[in-house]
């Protein structure tokens, strides 16, 4: 743990951000694992919290000054005084003049080329899945241009619903033979497309929790975050702890519309079923692309979804002063945190070696060395 921090006082800039955005993602999953049985909104704040001051810590520490942590002592460890004895300026030998390709420096060709072909991998596969997250978009803007409008029954109820719930856009609502189950779009205009048995005049009792489960997204601005983090997510496909966020974080935001969904439509039970026969739809049709809009039904979390609706207590409201109290608070933590820096403390004794050693041969350099690691463990 010692040379752990060790190593952290002298990280550089890229390093020292993805450090401290590990343990940002880290105490995410921690707090939303701890929360998993409470109403999904605070599972929702968590992530949405974490992943803002995630975006924004570039700009925390260009911006705001850094906080010292002194943890360690500079006669603690041995290890702080190699670079110091090793690095290039302390040597004075005919190789050293003649070339600056010492091992240890950072200017040597093999660290200068990795750091190369890791941009440009990072690059490319960046690249790829953001035009697999275009050809998703475009997809899902094929089966809206091809819907239909919903007959004006279905538009006068979602109107309705739309009063109901306070929510003050502009929704059209559009039926389609391609889709099996309904879906509001997150590109282009606010659109919920229906698939056609849910415009019949059979289905006119359970209608208003489909359009409201699709409404409420627009309650605790869901379709705006999913993008976020659909985007955010290929921008750091190499961190496995961000990997399952985005899926879960839309998980929450489903279970977070159930409750509004059967509470506009006052019954529990009749939500329910027609949340089952939804997901029922996925097994027998196609479903639509993954990304670009936000079904009403994924089969992995059906089953969770059913069962969380029977619970009494998942339903109690939380205050809005309770969740800006929570996000205030936890934004100045991560702020906090984000301006952390590890540095030495001073420990008022005498180093080993003066602090601006003189110039050392090499062989100088290792005779002093060796000197000082016997001194210490001997």
């Amino acid at each position: 743990m010692e040379s752990i921090l060790h190593y952290l006082v002298g990280i550089s800039v890229g390093w020292d951000l993805l450090f401290k955005g590990s343990v940002i993602l880290f105490l995410c999953w921690i707090f939303h694992f701890s929360l998993r049985r409470l109403h999904p909104l605070w599972r929702i704040l968590v992530f949405r919290v974490g992943v803002s001051a995630l975006a924004l810590l570039p700009l925390y520490a260009s911006v705001l000054p850094e906080i010292p942590l002194p943890l360690l002592t500079k006669s603690d460890s041995f290890i702080e005084h190699a670079p110091a004895r090793f690095s290039p300026q302390t040597v004075i030998s005919d190789e050293a003049s003649q070339s600056d390709t010492s091992p240890y420096s950072d200017s040597h060709p093999a660290k200068g080329n990795m750091g190369t072909l890791l941009i440009i991998l990072w690059f490319v596969i960046t690249a790829i899945l953001f035009t697999r997250l275009l050809f998703s978009y475009k997809a899902i803007r094929k089966i809206m241009n091809n819907a239909a409008a919903a007959p004006e029954t279905v538009q006068s109820t979602l109107r309705s619903v739309q009063e109901q719930l306070r929510v003050k856009e502009t929704i059209q609502a559009r039926f389609s033979e391609e889709v099996s189950i309904p879906f509001i779009a997150t590109c282009g205009a606010r659109t919920i497309v229906l698939p056609r048995r849910m415009v019949e005049p059979d289905f006119s009792g359970e209608l208003p929790g489909v359009l409201a489960h699709e409404v409420s997204h627009l309650i605790y601005h869901d379709i705006f975050w999913l993008t976020f983090m659909d985007i955010l997510s290929r921008l750091l496909w190499f961190h496995p702890l961000f990997w399952k966020i985005p899926s879960v974080h839309a998980g929450d935001c489903e279970e977070s519309t159930d409750i509004i969904a059967s509470q506009c439509l006052g019954d529990v039970t009749l939500y329910s079923g027609t949340l089952a026969r939804a997901a029922l739809d996925l097994l027998t049709k196609t479903p639509i692309p993954a990304r670009g809009a936000i079904p009403m039904a994924r089969m992995p979390e059906i089953r969770s979804r059913l069962q969380k609706l029977k619970r009494s207590f998942y339903f109690s409201a939380i205050r809005k002063k309770s969740q800006i109290i929570c996000v205030v608070l936890s934004a100045f933590c991560l702020l906090v945190l984000s301006s952390i820096k590890i540095t030495y403390a001073d420990s008022g004794k005498q180093d080993a070696m003066p602090k601006d050693p003189q110039k050392y041969t090499e062989k100088e350099i290792r005779q002093k060395s060796a000197d000082f690691f016997f001194e210490r463990i001997g």
